[in-house]
């Protein structure tokens, strides 16, 4: 599912993308070992991309990347990589001590649920996630999240 959003995300990209989990980590989210995807990024070779090189690489083309999580050093890797890029002026981040939702917001999808971006998340436990394309759905998470960060 995650591959398929991001390419999806690549191909057409959101104005705005948000992420909000409490943890996560830099997974690899789109396998290109065959080369499959190599056309969307030369530079990407056979391997598996990881979540932060796909964020980053739709700041690039112009998506404002917004990733709320908690102030843990299980996240610190991840937002480091995010922070220390060209792009890093598109990207926000914020930390919550009391987050407990989890979610990936574009602008025609949410997929929310149980799930963190970890790769216990993602790979090993058992977790709940809904894939919504409501546009009421989509349109009031978007809220909720704006909501949280004040102004935006």
């Amino acid at each position: 599912m995650l591959q398929a959003v991001f390419i999806g995300e690549l191909l057409a990209p959101s104005q705005e993308i948000w992420l909000v989990s409490p943890w996560v980590s830099d997974i690899g989210v789109v396998d290109n070992t065959d080369g499959a995807f190599t056309g969307l990024e030369p530079s990407w070779g056979t391997r598996h991309v990881r979540l932060s090189e796909i964020l980053l690489r739709l700041a690039a083309r112009g998506t404002r990347v917004f990733v709320e999580v908690r102030p843990d050093e299980h996240n610190a890797r991840f937002l480091q990589r995010l922070q220390q890029s060209e792009t890093a002026d598109r990207v926000q981040v914020r930390r919550s001590p009391v987050l407990h939702e989890k979610g990936l917001l574009g602008d025609a999808y949410l997929l929310n649920g149980s799930m963190n971006f970890t790769y216990n998340g993602v790979q090993l436990l058992d977790e709940w996630v809904r894939f919504d394309t409501d546009a009421r759905a989509i349109a009031e998470a978007r809220l909720a999240f704006r909501a949280r960060w004040g102004h935006l």
